[in-house]
């Protein structure tokens, strides 16, 4: 196909083309030649409110280039709005219209100060960061130049939030002051994404988040409220788990190396802040007795234990599993070991004594 960057000047010809193609990806004639329709940066054909009335130039002939290839060129305005613009183009094969809808970039004449640009509408997702960048030297819709470049951000609704931003700050206290607010959310953000992925044994829906507990009866426990007790629990494990994860994401990787600990048996030594190095290991200590109750759905208590699933015999039971040293005859632990010489060799053995002057 002739080939075609897609951008144009202001006020300048681009020639557009479309390749017609079967499934086997052979170029093929179709019925007629298909149709264009041009419409500027605000009217996305693809979007349900655009209608034809839009269009700067509706279902306008194309020209046959070679056998499959059309091509149509369209002038851009002077005055034409800087932006991404789209191409319509309707296709008729064997009676069956396709449509196929293209882009292309107008930019602004260079050294022009008026041209309104304007980069379209785009759907803003949730959980997404938007980030904006401005180039120094372009100009405002009054003329004004942009001396230095600027950049800013913002971000979207959060879909899933177990904790706040005020319970956060209240449980941190001090070592939160200086945090952004957006830092905070982000931190519960995947703190409670964490809290959903390790609570296992649950039903989900569509985007993975939980629906309900799947018991082992098959009766199925909601997650929230209802005859069995777990909903609640569960709901306050997720926001306690989702609190202490996001204060130990943010603080743990603002500790860097300011404090550290070396350990000789007894003897403790401590460089920097050990007060914050103490706070981490609590919280850390916390996250993990709160995702032990969300790994069991909030059918476990925080410091409970898991049920019992393997039993093993009493001590005085006949088949009760051998312990103790193993070096007596009955298998009875000595009360301590008797430094003793074997009967061959030099070395001296620490054992029981008893059995060594048996094998004597």
């Amino acid at each position: 196909m002739p080939t075609s960057d897609r951008t144009v000047i202001q006020d300048n010809n681009i020639t557009l083309y479309i390749e017609v193609r079967n499934t086997d990806g052979v170029l093929i004639t179709p019925d007629a030649a298909p149709t264009v329709s041009i419409f500027d940066f605000d009217s996305d054909p693809r979007n349900g409110t655009t209608t034809d009335a839009d269009a700067s130039v509706l279902d306008a002939a194309s020209t046959l280039v070679a056998q499959g290839i059309y091509s149509y060129v369209y002038t851009v305005a002077a005055a034409a709005h800087v932006g991404i613009w789209f191409d319509r183009w309707k296709i008729t094969v064997d009676t069956e219209e396709s449509v196929a809808i293209m882009q292309f970039e107008v930019t602004a004449t260079p050294g022009s100060t008026d041209a309104s640009v304007n980069i379209g509408t785009t759907a803003l997702f949730n959980d997404n960061v938007v980030i904006i960048t401005l180039s120094d030297g372009i100009a405002a819709t009054d003329g004004s130049i942009l001396s230095d470049g600027y950049q800013y951000y913002f971000t979207t609704e959060y879909s899933l939030l177990y904790s706040s931003i005020r319970r956060v700050r209240l449980r941190a206290g001090g070592y939160m002051s200086n945090v952004p607010d957006d830092t905070i959310n982000l931190a519960i953000f995947e703190a409670s994404k964490m809290a959903n992925s390790i609570t296992f044994g649950l039903k989900r829906d569509s985007i993975g988040l939980p629906i309900s507990y799947q018991l082992s009866s098959g009766e199925i426990a909601p997650n929230y409220g209802g005859s069995l007790s777990n909903g609640p629990y569960l709901s306050l494990a997720r926001v306690e788990y989702s609190t202490c994860m996001a204060i130990f994401y943010i603080l743990s990787n603002s500790l860097g190396p300011t404090a550290k600990k070396k350990r000789l048996a007894d003897f403790q030594v401590d460089y920097g802040d050990s007060s914050l190095s103490d706070f981490i290991d609590g919280l850390k200590k916390d996250c993990e007795d709160w995702e032990f109750v969300l790994n069991a759905a909030g059918y476990l208590n925080k410091g409970s234990s898991l049920p019992i699933s393997t039993a093993i015999r009493g001590s005085m039971h006949p088949d009760h599993p051998r312990t103790g040293r193993l070096m007596s005859r009955n298998n009875k632990s000595s009360a301590a070991n008797t430094k003793v010489r074997p009967g061959v060799g030099r070395s001296w053995q620490h054992t029981y004594d008893a059995y060594w002057r048996s094998k004597g």
